[in-house]
Order: structure tokens, then C-alpha cells, then sequence
């Protein structure tokens, strides 16, 4: 059997595989998001056109974010079936190596990886903030006109303007809030700065505080606490909603926000972690790929396909653990951004090098 005559026929039974889990994946992704949302999708005002639109957006996200269990299925079925079919053995005895048999694959997972990057970057931020609106202004019927944003987050509550230059989720830290109060007649009764907003569980802990009060002929009033309670009504469940999100954000988008919150002294390191998460991800297509080459070649030693699938899933969900483990700790500082996002690929590429040199031997 020639080399690329053996390389077509596995690129052709993987990508075979590939695309049935795929529209497997997506299919059951909707269809759990669907009863998950179904009081807010099945109400009268929300037509037909307005769901499709809704999960025609939300495919490149579902696609984007399922990936590599899609790649993990594919690899364990496509050398399972066949390794069942001794096929495998069969390559082995006309001296294929199964170096030279993984090939394919390898290279479909890497073309894999690089189409994810380029979506990542051009579609599915596109996507996400089309979807985003939809599910907000045409589904749940929000008040879109109460928040509005220009890389910063505003919210109006009657009076009251409120502005918060960068807002930390993980920390439930705000930074940089400035509080706008207009009189009956809307000029400018009272404006409240503060360096740093601290959720508490009930309410915010406002440090470095000062309170200007303005009368027709200028500055009235003026106080600087340490730290103060204010009458701040924004939890942090709306200012996630409101705040735009890394996912919203192509990776030049991110990059040129994070050079902006560092010129003005805020913390990026949160963001820096999010953009190096985002080359990071995609290549986890290449390490599932690693880990499931053993369990589909071995599939009779595995137990059958289902074992296999089994076992292959359970090593990648301690892979997802690490990989959220880490984001987590780098979120909060405790790790550099860079070994934050990619130390989780390090660590399981290693793991999944080694297993795949033995099943070689």
C-alpha cells in the first residue's frame, strides 16, 4: 500500500467521523440550550425567525467551544473502528510505522487548530455580538437604553450616571467609578470618585472617596473619606451582563483594550491572561488528539469503543479541570497570564507525548 494512498483513505474515514460528531455535538447542544431557555424562547412575542437567527448566530460558538471533544471523539472512533477491523495490524505487517499512520491525523487536528484560530478572531466575535442582542433586545425584551458602552461601562438609573472604567468579575472588583447626579432642573448636583469598588456579598465597599457637591455658582461641598458605602445599586450579576466580554472580543480588540486600561494605571492582568487564552485554546484540539491516540489503537486492550471513549474523556475532563484551574489562578494574579493559559497544554502535551511514544513501542 503507498503512503498517500493510505493517507487519503485515513484523512477520508476521519473526516467522515469528524463531521457526524459534529452535527451530533451541535445537535444535542441545542437541543438542551433550547429546554434551558424554552420560557424565554416559547413566549408569544418571540417569532420562529427571531430562534433561528438566534442558534444560526450561536452555531460558530458552539462549534468554537466543542471542538475538541469533537476531535476527541473523532480520533478514538476513526482508530477504533479501525483497530476493530484490524486494519491497523494489517498497515503494521507491510512495515507502516504507527508514527506514519497517525499522520493524518496529527495534520488534520493541526489544519484543525489553525481554521479555530482564524474563527476565533474573525467570526465568532462577530457572531457573539450579534447573538448577545438578540437574546437581550428581540428575546428577553431589555431596556438596551440603560447601558451603553464605549470600553467602559455605564449604567442610568433616573438620575444617576455611573461610570466604571474596568470591572474585574472574578474579584467582584470595580476600578476607576465615577458617580454623576443631576438636579430637577438635570444640571449637575453631585459628582463621587473612588479608586476601587469592593463587593462585600451585599453591597459595595468604596475606597479612596471623594464627594463634590455643585450649586449654580460651583463647588459647595467637598469630602475625601478613605472608604465609604455608597448608594450604588449595580450588583455584580448586571455588571457581568453589561460588561463586554473577552468572547466578544477578537484578539487585536482585546490586545489594543488591555494597552488602553494600562495607560490609564488599571490592572490588566485578568485581560492578559484572556488574550494568551486565546491562541492557547485552539491548540487544545492538537493535546485531546495526543491523549486519545492510545484508547482508539489499544481499543481491544480499552474494553471495546465505548471503554475507550470512556477513559479518553475522563483524561481530557482532568485536562478541562487544570485548564480551568490555572485560567482561574491566573485571573487572580497568583500565576503569570502566560503559564495561566497555556500551562494546562504543557503539561497534558507532555503526558500525551509520552503515552502515544509507548503505544509506538
Amino acid at each position: 500500500m503507498k503512503i498517500p494512498i493510505l493517507y487519503r483513505y485515513i484523512t477520508k474515514e476521519y473526516l467522515k467521523i469528524f463531521f457526524l460528531c459534529l452535527m451530533a455535538i451541535i445537535a444535542i447542544y441545542i437541543i438542551v440550550d433550547f429546554f434551558d431557555r424554552a420560557d424565554k424562547l416559547l413566549k408569544p412575542n418571540v417569532s420562529g425567525i427571531t430562534i433561528f437567527k438566534y442558534y444560526l448566530l450561536k452555531m460558530p460558538i458552539i462549534v468554537s467551544q466543542t471542538l475538541p471533544v469533537i476531535v476527541l471523539l473523532s480520533t478514538v472512533i476513526t482508530l477504533g473502528i479501525m483497530s476493530k477491523n484490524n486494519e491497523i495490524l494489517a498497515m503494521k505487517a507491510t512495515g507502516i510505522s504507527i508514527i506514519k499512520i497517525l499522520i493524518p491525523i496529527y495534520l488534520l487536528a493541526f489544519f484543525i487548530s489553525i481554521t479555530s484560530l482564524f474563527a476565533n478572531e474573525n467570526i465568532v466575535p462577530f457572531c457573539f455580538k450579534k447573538m448577545e442582542y438578540l437574546w437581550v433586545v428581540d428575546i428577553k425584551h431589555d431596556k438596551r437604553g440603560t447601558f451603553f458602552k464605549n470600553n467602559r461601562i455605564w449604567y442610568k438609573s433616573g438620575r444617576t450616571l455611573n461610570n466604571i472604567q474596568v470591572y474585574y468579575p472574578e474579584r467582584k472588583t470595580i476600578q476607576g467609578i465615577i458617580i454623576y447626579k443631576l438636579g430637577d432642573d438635570f444640571y449637575l448636583k453631585e459628582r463621587i470618585e473612588a479608586d476601587k469598588g469592593i463587593w462585600n456579598g451585599k453591597r459595595w465597599k468604596f475606597f479612596s472617596v471623594n464627594l463634590w457637591k455643585f450649586g449654580k455658582k460651583g463647588v459647595t461641598f467637598f469630602e475625601h473619606k478613605k472608604w465609604a458605602f455608597l448608594p450604588f445599586s449595580i450588583t455584580p450579576k448586571v455588571l457581568n451582563r453589561v460588561k463586554e466580554r473577552t468572547e466578544e472580543m477578537s484578539f487585536s480588540c482585546l490586545k489594543r483594550y488591555i494597552k488602553k486600561i494600562k495607560r490609564e494605571g488599571y490592572d490588566p492582568t485578568p485581560y492578559l491572561v484572556d488574550l494568551h487564552a486565546k491562541i492557547a485554546f485552539p491548540f487544545v484540539s492538537l493535546i485531546v488528539v495526543l491523549i486519545a491516540i492510545p484508547f482508539g489503537i489499544n481499543i481491544k486492550k480499552a474494553g471495546g469503543i465505548a471503554l475507550a471513549l470512556a477513559g479518553s474523556l475522563l483524561l481530557s475532563g482532568a485536562f478541562w479541570l487544570f485548564f480551568s484551574i490555572f485560567i482561574s489562578l491566573g485571573h487572580t494574579g497568583l500565576i503569570p497570564p502566560i503559564i495561566a493559559a497555556w500551562g494546562a497544554n504543557i503539561i497534558f502535551g507532555i503526558i500525551g507525548v509520552v503515552i502515544s511514544y509507548k503505544t509506538r513501542q
